[in-house]
C-alpha cells in the first residue's frame, strides 16, 4: 500500500506547480492541474487508510495535502454570503457558454434552444456574457437595451447584454492561432450610481477532444498498440490547447491588470482553480465562488452527476465589489451550467 501511496503523493505535489507554470513551457502541468481533485481524493483516503491502521505512514500524505491547504478554498467554502438585495446598489450578473445555442447540433435541438432562452429570462441579469454565441435565424431575442457581439464568420462568437448603458466597448486580439477564440470582447458600462465598470468576456482555447477517439477506446477488438495510438491521439490536443492557453492567459491578465476602470470578469477558462490561468486572474480579481458560495460546485453538467468540482466557468470580480448569492444554475440545456451573482458596488 505505501509503494502505491507513494507515486500519488508526489503527483499531488506537482499538481500544484500547475498554479504557477505557464504551460505554454511545459504543458504537462496542465494536465496535473487538472487532476487535483482526484489526486486530493487519493491522498484523503489514503491518510484515512493510514490513521485506522494505526500507521506512521500517515503522515506522508498528510503532509502532501496540507502543504496544498490554501487551494482547498477553490474547490470548496463552508461560508456562504447570502443576501436579500433590497437597495439600488447592486447589479446581477450572469455567465453561460450556451454551446452555440445547441442550433443543429442534435435532434430537438429547439427545445433545449427555448430552455436557454427561458433559463436567462428566469434569472432576469442585468448584464449577461454569453460564450459560444451563434447568430441564425429564430435564435432567442433578448430584452437588453445595450449590447456588444463579436462573431467571427458572421455566425459564432461572444455576447455581452446590459441593462446599462454601454460607453465603450471593443476586442482584443489573443495574437494566437486560437481558431474560434482569436479575441475576447470588453464593454464599458455606466451604472446606475454613475460608476464606470469594465465587462470583460473570453472564451480560452478548449482542449479539442476528438469523441470518435473516445469510442474507439471502448472497443474490445483493439490491440495494446491501437489503445496505445489511441491515447497519444488524445494527450497530443490536451497538451496542445494548455501550451495555447497559456499564450492566451497571458494577454488576458495583462489587460486586466492595465485596466484604468473596475473589471469583472465573465467566461470559460476551460481551466481548473488549479490552473495557471486562474491563478494570473486571481493576482487582479476574486472568485466570486470564494466569497459567496458553499460547498462544492461544477460548472460542467456532464460532471455533475458524479458530484466532481469540476468549475471551468468563472465570473471573477474587481476586489471594491462584493459578492453575494453565487449560484451555479443547474439547468441541462447546454453542456455548461450558467453561473449568476450579485455584485454590491
Amino acid at each position: 500500500m505505501y509503494v502505491l501511496n507513494v507515486p500519488f503523493g508526489f503527483l499531488l505535489l506537482f499538481s500544484y506547480l500547475a498554479n504557477f507554470i505557464n504551460p505554454s513551457f511545459i504543458p504537462v502541468f496542465g494536465l496535473l492541474g487538472l487532476t487535483y481533485p482526484i489526486l486530493l481524493a487519493v491522498n484523503i483516503l489514503f491518510v484515512l487508510f493510514w490513521l485506522i491502521s494505526l500507521k506512521r505512514q500517515l503522515f506522508f500524505s498528510l503532509v502532501c495535502v496540507i502543504v496544498g491547504f490554501p487551494q482547498m478554498g477553490h474547490l470548496f467554502q463552508g461560508n456562504s454570503q447570502h443576501k436579500i438585495m433590497a437597495n439600488d446598489n447592486h447589479f446581477k450578473i450572469m455567465t453561460y457558454n450556451v454551446r452555440a445555442f445547441n442550433y443543429h447540433l442534435e435532434t430537438g435541438w429547439e427545445s433545449k434552444t427555448r430552455g436557454i432562452d427561458a433559463t436567462i429570462e428566469a434569472e432576469s441579469p442585468n448584464i449577461l456574457c454569453l460564450q459560444e454565441y451563434r447568430k441564425f435565424k429564430g435564435m432567442p431575442r433578448f430584452n437588453y437595451r445595450y449590447k456588444h457581439v463579436y462573431l467571427t464568420n458572421n455566425t459564432f462568437g461572444l455576447a455581452i447584454y446590459s441593462d446599462y448603458k454601454i460607453i465603450n466597448k471593443g476586442t482584443v486580439d489573443f495574437e494566437t492561432e486560437g481558431g474560434d477564440y482569436k479575441k475576447f470582447i470588453y464593454a464599458d458600462i455606466l451604472l446606475p450610481n454613475k460608476d464606470t465598470l469594465r465587462i470583460v468576456n473570453a472564451h480560452l482555447k478548449s482542449i479539442g477532444l476528438d469523441k470518435s477517439n473516445l469510442a474507439h477506446l471502448k472497443d474490445s477488438e483493439l490491440s495494446q498498440h491501437e489503445i496505445e495510438m489511441q491515447k497519444r491521439k488524445l494527450i497530443r490536443p490536451l497538451l496542445a490547447a494548455y501550451k495555447l492557453r497559456g499564450k492566451q492567459t497571458a494577454v488576458l491578465a495583462e489587460f486586466i491588470k492595465n485596466s484604468k476602470i473596475p473589471v469583472v470578469f465573465c467566461g470559460d477558462l476551460n481551466d481548473p482553480p488549479g490552473s495557471y490561468a486562474y491563478r494570473e486572474l486571481s493576482k487582479n480579481l476574486k472568485d466570486s465562488f470564494v466569497y459567496s458560495a458553499s460547498g462544492f460546485s461544477t460548472t460542467v453538467p456532464m460532471f455533475d452527476k458524479y458530484h466532481l468540482p469540476l468549475r471551468i466557468d468563472y465570473i471573477f470580480h474587481d476586489k471594491k465589489l462584493t459578492p453575494y448569492n453565487y449560484e451555479v444554475v443547474r439547468k441541462h440545456y447546454s453542456d455548461h451550467f450558467p453561473l449568476v451573482v450579485d455584485l454590491e458596488f
